[in-house]
């Protein structure tokens, strides 16, 4: 492979999930023998006049399905080859390139599902339920996959072709990573979008660029389909799949401008092809469309939590997905002008005891991380995460910069809260640190255990440890050598036999 400069890759980081590092030397050894031979039957090409190493990342920086740009960028490795389940985010700076589990669909099932979604269609037209959205298309099934069919479009075009479209070919056009099908079934026209999760190229756009790119489309687990209210879904994949929690977002959203209902909008062609999804996510779509409704309604004491706090912590748990960087500073510039404290903490593996650190210094947490990461977007009480976790969209909304309808309030995309634009007009400009008087439902001070007013640094200062203090010269000096402790703590020999009973018994 070449370099974005034309340079041919010298150094190839190769990362492994957790479950596949007992075949890690068998595969690596692989790799290399395939690449020796590709290189031996090239003998005049660059390629083979460059020396080309593998490594191998494990013990990830953040989650498994993140590239880990970070721990490579230690080796200075040119390019990244992710192994196993992606969320295909587009990397900051580095090439990656994804080798998922291949697996193959029940088509059958697909064709019988898709021919359920036309007919509730079709159900919903003849009862006058139309998208109350003025700018709705027309009527539309978006076919997602889970990743790892091979050619997708293609294949889906072929398998739907059988019993389901009457001319497949008729209108086939294709933006990005997603295809427009305008075919007819059952004597009406069907619009049909098919979308293929796909890895980007390292994006270096701007912030600005961000700004001028199509706002029109979703993106759940790289693969993108237009906007519109009138959507019903096909999901193929394992029940336990993170973007059915992603796209019950996007069914609630259509539902909310007078789309079809969430639990409707969504149907599951469950398999077990593919290999289960990390990170704890618990499957089933009513379960999904139980967990997203929780967090809608949560939604609002978060961001009242937002106003009344004086010091957010804006928490980047990826270093490897494009725009943290640019995200993170935008959400502080935001704050501050808005009258609040703003800290950036870096982070890995998002948990409950690396965010017990701050809990005395800040009043909630902005998260930064994987669209993908379940306790970032979606946490629980059994998280045991001590203070509010805030969207990047819910702390615009809380500032006055964005709607509570926003779409960026229905993504896992942090990104999408660059398009907020920081106006005098919206963001609160607030006095004091208590968030009395300034219109907010709650308040912080009970949680503070410092004095009003204080900075989150002082807060920290004035921490004590006992046991860490040198104190020389206060220590006495031992004179002599003297016999230490026998047994095990919880009965040293000489205490057991202080109360009478045999070195070692059990009490």
């Amino acid at each position: 492979g070449r370099r974005a400069d034309g340079g041919v890759f010298r150094k190839v980081a190769v990362q492994f999930p957790d479950d596949l590092l007992p075949e890690a030397v068998e595969v690596m050894a692989a790799i290399q023998s395939k690449a020796a031979a590709v290189r031996a039957s090239q003998p005049q090409s660059e390629i083979a006049s460059v020396p080309l190493d593998f490594i191998s990342l494990a013990d990830n920086t953040f989650g498994a399905c993140c590239p880990d740009e970070v721990t490579a960028k230690h080796y200075n490795a040119d390019a990244i080859v992710h192994l196993g389940y992606a969320c295909f985010s587009r990397s900051s700076e580095m090439p990656v390139f994804n080798d998922t589990p291949s697996w193959e669909p029940n088509w059958e099932a697909v064709r019988d599902t898709l021919r359920g979604s036309f007919s509730a269609m079709d159900a919903s037209r003849g009862e006058g339920a139309a998208a109350e959205d003025p700018e709705a298309g027309s009527d539309q099934v978006v076919l997602l996959f889970h990743p790892g069919v091979q050619d997708v479009v293609s294949r889906a075009m072929a398998a739907l072709s059988e019993g389901v479209f009457a001319n497949p070919a008729a209108e086939l056009s294709t933006s990005g990573s997603f295809a427009e099908v305008k075919a007819t079934f059952a004597d009406r026209e069907r619009h049909v979008v098919i979308s293929e999760a796909v890895a980007l190229p390292p994006s270096s756009a701007t912030r600005e660029d961000l700004l001028s790119t199509s706002p029109t489309e979703w993106c759940v687990n790289g693969a993108t389909f237009p906007r519109n209210t009138r959507q019903r879904f096909v999901f193929v994949g394992p029940t336990d799949a993170p973007q059915l929690h992603q796209l019950s977002m996007v069914a609630t959203y259509n539902a909310s401008l007078g789309g079809v209902d969430a639990a409707e909008a969504i149907a599951v062609v469950a398999t077990s092809g593919a290999e289960p999804i990390p990170d704890g996510v618990e499957g089933g779509l009513e379960e999904s469309l139980r967990v997203v409704r929780q967090r809608v309604r949560q939604r609002m004491f978060n961001i009242e939590h937002v106003k009344a706090a004086s010091v957010v912590g804006i928490v980047v748990a990826s270093l490897g997905i494009t725009n943290f960087r640019e995200t993170a500073e935008h959400l502080r510039a935001l704050l501050i002008r808005a009258g609040k404290r703003a800290y950036i903490i870096y982070i890995g593996h998002l948990n409950q005891f690396k965010l017990a650190n701050f809990v005395d210094s800040v009043d909630c947490f902005c998260v930064i991380a994987c669209p993908n990461s379940r306790i970032a977007h979606f946490s629980a009480k059994a998280d045991g995460i001590l203070k509010p976790l805030v969207s990047p969209a819910e702390v615009a909304i809380a500032l006055g910069l964005s709607d509570f309808m926003s779409p960026a309030a229905f993504t896992t995309q942090f990104d999408r809260v660059l398009a907020v634009q920081s106006t005098g007009d919206g963001a609160q400009q607030r006095n004091g640190d208590d968030g009395a008087g300034d219109g907010t439902l709650i308040t912080t001070r009970p949680l503070n255990v410092a004095v009003a007013g204080t900075s989150a640094i002082e807060r920290l200062h004035e921490r004590h440890y006992v046991g860490l203090e040198p104190k020389v010269g206060e220590t006495a000096v031992q004179a002599e050598l003297v016999a230490g402790r026998a047994g095990i703590a919880k009965g040293y020999a000489a205490e057991e036999s202080a109360q009478g009973t045999k070195a070692g018994a059990k009490h």
